[in-house]
């Protein structure tokens, strides 16, 4: 009798157990499920440098551009727009990189992205390339 109890108290904590892996699976969807492509290349959002602040994936990045004063010149001090750099082309980023953009090109937004930051606050951020 006591083997019997002591079984099913073992299912019943199993049970348990996989109903919150289920909740929380349900509950956080996958980066892929964050992101949202435009159907082709948007605007060029900056011309400025950007730090990186926290990598995701080894070529995927949250960057923070870097702040301008009112005359163009730009400061030392990242505080701009919050961006996910994403690089097909094998870039691998790293915390705290600073991601210059080459003359000519610009970062150009290619969809958005949007996930929940330490606070819980929901964030919604542009998924961009440097072209």
């Amino acid at each position: 009798m006591k083997r019997i109890k002591y079984l099913l108290l073992c299912v019943i904590e199993i049970l348990i157990a996989f109903a919150c892996l289920i909740t929380v699976s349900l509950a956080e969807p996958s980066d892929e499920e964050n992101i949202i492509m435009l159907p082709e290349k948007g605007e060029c959002i900056s011309k400025n440098e950007f730090k990186v602040i926290q990598v995701l994936e080894p070529t995927v990045a949250l960057a923070v551009e870097k702040s301008l004063d009112q005359e163009g010149t730009q400061f030392d001090i990242f505080s701009g727009v919050v961006a996910l750099f994403t690089n097909d082309g094998g870039k691998y980023y790293y915390d705290d990189e600073i991601i210059k953009i080459p003359a000519g090109k610009c970062v150009r937004q290619i969809g958005i992205y949007r996930y929940m930051n330490k606070m819980d606050d929901l964030k919604t951020v542009p998924v961009v390339i440097i072209d």
